[in-house]
């Protein structure tokens, strides 16, 4: 019953921050847009996200891929990196 309710979209939003970090450190992805990243992207959501199911919750899932607990740091640090063109 959660679904469409705006804190799942922020939780989403730190999950998905995270994951990114993580995955990055461990592939090396997102240097090009080549086949062979899509194909190393694919393969560690395959390893460690879409292997796992639905046998963990959201925070056990993180834990368990990232090591850590969820943070928001990762969701802060990606915005920053995003937006640090915009000028004000």
């Amino acid at each position: 019953g959660l679904f469409g309710y705006f804190p799942t979209y922020t939780l989403g939003n730190i999950i998905s921050a995270q994951f990114f970090y993580k995955l990055r450190d461990d592939t090396g992805a997102f240097k090009s847009l080549s086949a062979d990243e899509f194909k190393k992207i694919y393969d560690w959501f395959d390893k460690n996200l879409y292997s796992k199911g639905r046998i963990y919750d959201s925070f056990e899932t993180v834990k368990l891929i990232c090591n850590e607990n969820l943070k928001s740091e990762y969701f802060i640090k990606y915005v920053n990196e995003k937006f640090s063109d915009l000028k004000r």
